[in-house]
């Protein structure tokens, strides 16, 4: 059991640094058959633990030049996946994580300059429930 758990583990690694490698490839490299492969892949979708495949963007290449991140903090009483469903539909917006802390809300965002980002974070300050926003820039990715 715990092999084959090392295994998935290890399935699951190779494809989030490269979400492109082929079941070929992943069973060369854990020394292992392609079909063992492609089992695990299918439980792993099929258990929801892969959700979706993706990619990594370097944003800036495409023009976007203001990078941050931010915090956000919501008022006590707050609805807070009424809080995350507005998020959500703030485009700029890429990736949401609701956590523990003094902040509510902690999210990376891409805009195309300083105007676009100062434009998100107000409409990021008027979603209800949102007490305060605090942004952090961001000045290299790796």
């Amino acid at each position: 059991m715990k092999d084959n758990e090392d295994l998935r583990d290890k399935v699951v690694s190779i494809l989030m640094a490269n979400s492109r490698k082929s079941f070929r490839e992943i069973a060369k490299e854990l020394k292992t058959s392609t079909t063992t492969i492609s089992n695990i892949v299918k439980e792993l979708e099929l258990d929801g633990v892969i959700l979706k495949y993706t990619l990594k963007v370097d944003w800036r290449k495409l023009g976007y030049n203001a990078i941050f991140c931010v915090q956000i903090v919501t008022t006590p009483d707050v609805d807070i996946d009424s809080v995350g469903k507005s998020l959500r539909k703030v485009p700029s917006l890429k990736e949401i994580f609701y956590t523990t802390g003094d902040m509510s809300f902690s999210a990376y965002v891409v805009s195309k300059d300083n105007e676009e980002a100062t434009s998100t974070i107000q409409i990021l300050r008027d979603i209800p429930g949102v007490e305060r926003v605090v942004p952090h820039l961001v000045l290299k990715v790796y």
